[in-house]
């Protein structure tokens, strides 16, 4: 992927954006935490309301155990871009991590309200219900999640799979 933003045109931010974004996903999932900073940044330094480059920020910052942080990058990704379910799902880890149980389900709800076509948003909540014995509101949750996924993926995916199941057994 590197090679691949020497290709780029640098007057097209659109394309070039889109080079750091994948090159930052890619550093991250290969652990390569400082590339996916170094990139995330760049993205940021030609497109200061790149919510997704925040996301990534978020995520490496996350990964590093700096919290705080990750939760700034989040919350900035939030700011810039709510549909992101990313940055709401990184925001509620970052809860976890913090025993701030009782912040996950009010930011899920307010994630549910800013990005409602998420299927991955619907399902933390669903789950984050069933941690607390919620059963009733777990399995709307999961049936919503359910007819998002349905509607707008295949039904090959693992998701689609855990969701089912997490229906069956309420």
């Amino acid at each position: 992927r590197q090679k691949t933003l020497e290709k780029i045109n640098p007057e097209n931010s659109e394309e070039l954006s889109d080079a750091y974004h994948s090159l930052a996903h890619c550093a991250l999932k290969a652990g390569n935490l400082e590339l996916a900073i170094e990139t995330s940044q760049k993205a940021i330094s030609t497109n200061p309301e790149d919510g997704l480059a925040y996301v990534y920020l978020g995520a490496a910052s996350l990964k590093s155990s700096n919290l705080s942080e990750s939760q700034d990058y989040f919350s900035q990704a939030i700011q810039l871009r709510p549909d992101l379910p990313e940055s709401w799902l990184g925001l509620t880890k970052i809860f976890q991590e913090n025993g701030q149980d009782e912040k996950i389900i009010d930011t899920l709800k307010e994630a549910v309200q800013a990005a409602p076509l998420s299927y991955e948003i619907q399902f933390a909540l669903g789950e984050e219900y069933l941690k607390q014995g919620s059963h009733t509101q777990a399995q709307m949750s999961f049936q919503r999640a359910y007819e998002l996924v349905n509607a707008v993926h295949d039904q090959t995916g693992e998701l689609y799979w855990k969701i089912a199941s997490h229906l069956g057994n309420i």
